[in-house]
């Protein structure tokens, strides 16, 4: 093994490989600092959520007693709110030790550059696009950064999520060839491929925070559909052909998602995996239900209805949690109709959860893996997934590899029911 992560926080390539090797070996191939304690790791992350709530409802000074530096900077990291607490530290919202007050600014820092580059890929691939004649909508993060955030640099990114029409697929993917993109197919059905700048490190820098110069990809689909494990789809494409599309304040003739499906497919992002419940994207859906329902452009009534085209229960697990960070955010009852659309199951799943336990970083459960399993359709497609056969894209030895992650889980009695 290798120095601890925060006693050498930039890391060579082979530093972060054998981080991966230990994780994988140890059985939870996502937690990588074994100096960490997961209990502590998750006490950090009760600080956070709590401060969090604290300055959502109004409070203009929260003090956070906690002085485990090294974990603290984990758990804002994991969280994504390692930039956002940075800021509040800046502004004098939150209190917090010295220490850990500098490393907030570190993770602050780097976003914020990190996030400039992002938005000057994003308008010179866009632009490039629109010049071919394709006309692109940005999606997630790199739209809400713009207009919902204070500050674009702390909303943390690892990719530029774009949709394209399918007609386009084949333009697209020759333009950014020329580019000099290379691609990686994640996902076949619906149409995904990340493309990543040819040369570029593909190992981050660090484990301790997002730094400027981490690796990013450009997220290209042809699908607003969200897949599930399962193999199913979380139905958006209904909405494109009465979709009035919104404007995105970097680039004129770019493309965003107009509300409600905006907070609608935010909402569903969260809703399909636990992995996908971060407390960023949590706070992040707070902004935009606040911001827009205070102004009017969310219809709280337009909402369940496109909500009820695609199901209700694939809100739920999002609008549940939004409601633990703050309180009233969503009408009653909208999320009580999303609610009685949840199967029994996943709402046990769900509320045995908080914000602060529901990242299964350091954790395995059959109960959560299957969240979205409901009948013997839906697990088998789900053991689908969890063998390999998930039309992912994945070749031989990235579905040996995953297989042999999952049997080394099995093997050092990871996996819990």
């Amino acid at each position: 093994m290798t120095n601890s992560v925060f006693e050498n926080e930039e890391l060579s390539v082979e530093a972060v490989k054998d981080r991966f090797r230990w994780a994988r070996d140890n059985g939870f191939a996502t937690w990588l600092w074994p100096d960490v304690e997961v209990a502590e790791w998750r006490r950090a992350l009760a600080a956070i959520t709590n401060a969090t709530r604290s300055i959502v409802s109004g409070k203009s000074s929260v003090n956070v007693t906690y002085d485990n530096v090294a974990t603290f900077g984990l758990a804002s990291y994991t969280s994504g709110m390692g930039p956002l607490l940075g800021l509040w530290s800046e502004q004098g919202l939150l209190e917090v030790t010295p220490g850990v007050s500098a490393t907030l600014a570190k993770h602050l820092l780097h976003n914020r550059k990190r996030q400039a580059t992002l938005a000057s890929i994003a308008r010179d691939i866009t632009a490039k696009l629109i010049g071919e004649g394709i006309y692109p909508t940005i999606l997630k993060g790199m739209h809400t950064a713009y207009v919902y955030f204070e500050d674009p640099g702390t909303r943390p990114a690892a990719d530029i999520d774009i949709y394209i029409p399918s007609d386009q697929r084949e333009r697209v993917c020759v333009l950014l060839a020329r580019l000099g993109y290379e691609p990686i197919v994640q996902r076949t059905d619906p149409w995904q491929c990340d493309w990543v700048p040819a040369g570029r490190r593909k190992e981050p820098y660090t484990l301790c925070y997002l730094h400027r110069d981490d690796p990013w990809y450009l997220d290209i689909t042809d699908s607003l559909d969200r897949p599930l494990a399962t193999g199913g789809r979380i139905p958006f494409d209904r909405f494109l052909p009465t979709m009035t599309p919104g404007s995105w304040p970097l680039l004129e003739g770019v493309r965003t998602l107009p509300q409600p499906i905006l907070s609608l497919y935010l909402a569903a992002h969260i809703s399909e995996a636990l992995q996908n419940i971060t407390l960023i994207r949590v706070f992040e859906l707070v902004q935009v239900l606040q911001r827009d329902s205070h102004s009017g452009a969310l219809d709280w009534d337009a909402f369940l209805e496109c909500a009820k085209t695609i199901g209700p229960r694939f809100a739920f697990p999002a609008l549940h949690f939004c409601e633990e960070l703050a309180p009233g955010v969503v009408p009653t009852p909208v999320l009580q109709a999303c609610e009685a659309d949840t199967p029994i199951a996943l709402k046990r799943v769900i509320g045995d959860l908080t914000l602060a336990r529901a990242e299964p970083l350091g954790r395995h459960s059959l109960r959560e893996r299957f969240l979205w399993a409901h009948n013997w359709q839906q697990r088998l497609g789900q053991l689908r997934l969890e063998l390999g056969f998930d039309r992912q894209g994945r070749n031989l030895i990235q579905l040996a590899y995953s297989f042999g992650t999952k049997l080394r889980a099995i093997g050092r009695g990871r996996l819990k029911a």
